[in-house]
């Protein structure tokens, strides 16, 4: 879908699809988003295998604990960057990315001899506002891993992947390992005489990861939407097939033997350089579009308004809901 080709949404102009570098973070409760991230410098940093899908899959259970408002409708953890398909309140959606972020950084970098934190830079953020711009981004999050020549199908990448779930009725189950309670129960047998010793595993829960529906499929027959998605998989398998010119795929063995601190080029735009800067992944020519799109430059003036008052000191600046107040700077 090639979005309105105009560089600003002005009262007398086409609201832009197109977002600047350094516009304000905007979720509109009501719409569904595309958020991606990728590693720093591509590394292969989240190369799958059982300890490290585990991990993903706990730390996402319990990321929909905390969030419980976010609704998770697809997901693809690649060995350089993420894919999710969500919806939630503004204030929630960073919350919930933030967390998985830190959250799999904090307890992978280790394991991986990696000092700094795992991820290139912020999330990015595309809202999909209508049903077919859903559909479409569900086969595009399906075909991850298939379409780059690794796997032959979406359910034969070895690392976390909605495929599993959506396609072969398998529930994501990880382990989250309960920090707090761990460390307090270390201090306090460390104070013993005599220490018994406590084992981490014994602070290990088990979180199974909830998959929602899409409002597509929320009043169809489950036949028929078991039916669309096996469309889904043929046109992605085929697809592959083609990119492939008859080679056969990487394979998921060979994917999880390649090294984590290795380096690959990122795909070339619109995936990112260009992609980074889409508001919508949709067609521009749909009223609920140019809504979207009218409501998301509204917001970014009141939000730059608010912004001059606030960092010339005024503490009562009336911010649009869902924004983040700037930093000052100290003195």
């Amino acid at each position: 879908m090639s979005p309105i080709q105009t560089e600003r949404g002005t009262d007398d102009t086409a609201p832009s699809s197109f977002v600047g570098h350094h516009h304000a973070r905007f979720h509109d409760p009501e719409v569904v988003y595309h958020v991606i991230s990728r590693t720093f410098q591509g590394a292969l940093l989240l190369t799958p295998g059982p300890e490290l899908n585990d991990l993903i899959a706990g730390v996402l259970g319990r990321a929909q604990e905390l969030y419980s408002s976010v609704r998770l409708y697809a997901y693809a953890f690649m060995s350089n960057h993420f894919h999710l398909m969500l919806q939630g309140p503004a204030e929630q959606i960073p919350a919930f990315v933030g967390f998985l972020k830190g959250e799999v950084s904090r307890r992978w970098a280790p394991r991986v001899n990696w000092e700094d934190g795992l991820w290139a830079s912020t999330y990015l953020s595309t809202a999909l506002p209508s049903t077919d711009d859903q559909l479409r981004c569900l086969e595009y999050i399906l075909s991850q891993g298939v379409k780059e020549g690794l796997v032959a199908s979406p359910e034969s990448w070895p690392g976390v992947h909605v495929a599993k779930q959506l396609l072969a009725q398998m529930p994501l189950v990880g382990g989250w390992l309960d920090g707090t309670a761990y460390a307090k129960a270390k201090f306090k047998d460390d104070a013993r005489r005599k220490p018994r010793g406590v084992a981490r595993r014994d602070f290990i829960v088990r979180k199974q990861v909830r998959l929602d529906a899409l409002s597509a499929w929320s009043d169809i027959d489950p036949k028929l939407r078991s039916s669309q998605l096996a469309a889904m998989r043929d046109r992605i398998i085929e697809a592959g097939r083609r990119i492939r010119k008859g080679k056969a795929p990487l394979g998921s063995s060979a994917v999880m033997r390649l090294r984590p601190t290795e380096r690959r080029r990122m795909p070339k735009p619109p995936w990112w350089e260009e992609r980074r800067r889409f508001i919508c992944w949709a067609d521009p020519t749909q009223r609920v579009t140019k809504e979207y799109l009218r409501a998301y430059w509204i917001f970014q003036r009141a939000f730059r308004e608010a912004s001059m008052r606030y960092l010339a000191g005024d503490d009562d600046a009336d911010f649009p809901a869902g924004a983040f107040r700037p930093g000052r700077a100290a003195a």
